[in-house]
């Protein structure tokens, strides 16, 4: 995952927080595409559901022709495939999740409609609260396919990474709104999702963390 997601956005990253997202080749959008897609998966949770949904998938495909099995089977061998893998590959079946993440990581259909949006960054230093990252920092709403989708993921204190169908939209809101009350409804979302936890630089913002992954 490092050598093929992280190293490569690793230069795109340096660019969005240099404020130069409108100089991104097409490799560079995909290596960030590619990341901002394993933010999604890459966690204990999403992970052990995509194993579990993918395990029971594998154990039900080995049971459903039997007669296939038993016309290649030998002597020694035990009375079922699911059987004769558990001897012979004892972690195919608990593996079968981390064998495909790579494959969800680089979808070509979510990679394109990712593609398509505009990319741009919002500098929140006129906010009067810093912005908070957490283990599940990607903020994604309306669905990928709708015309609002909004796709925002705070890159340090003061810098946030944003793309949308409609970038107009989201930068009237802010502007109606102002920078401080923009910054707090992206730690809310950023906040309300995590799993355990929330990273900040302002101890004041410790309260405001607490109470929410109470939730």
């Amino acid at each position: 995952m490092t050598r093929t997601v992280d190293t490569p956005a690793a230069p795109v990253l340096e660019k969005l927080t240099a404020r130069r997202s409108n100089s991104l080749s097409r490799d560079e959008k995909s290596s960030w595409i590619r990341f901002l897609i394993s933010l999604h998966y890459r966690n204990p949770e999403t992970l052990s559901g995509i194993q579990a949904k993918l395990g029971a998938l594998l154990s039900a495909a080995m049971a459903e022709k039997p007669d296939e099995y038993t016309t290649i089977k030998e002597g020694s061998d035990p009375p079922t495939l699911t059987e004769w893998v558990s001897q012979h590959d004892p972690h195919m079946i608990s593996n079968a999740g981390k064998l495909m993440l790579p494959q969800l990581i680089d979808s070509r259909n979510i990679g394109q409609l990712i593609f398509e949006f505009h990319w741009w960054t919002v500098d929140f230093t006129a906010s009067r609260v810093s912005l908070l990252t957490s283990d599940r920092p990607l903020v994604m709403t309306n669905g990928l396919q709708k015309e609002r989708c909004v796709i925002a993921l705070p890159l340090s204190p003061r810098l946030a990474f944003f793309a949308s169908k409609d970038p107009q939209t989201v930068r009237t809101s802010i502007e109606r709104t102002g920078m401080t009350a923009a910054a707090r409804a992206l730690n809310e979302s950023v906040v309300m999702q995590a799993a355990k936890h929330v990273y900040g630089v302002d101890c004041a913002h410790l309260r405001f963390a607490e109470n929410r992954l109470r939730r």
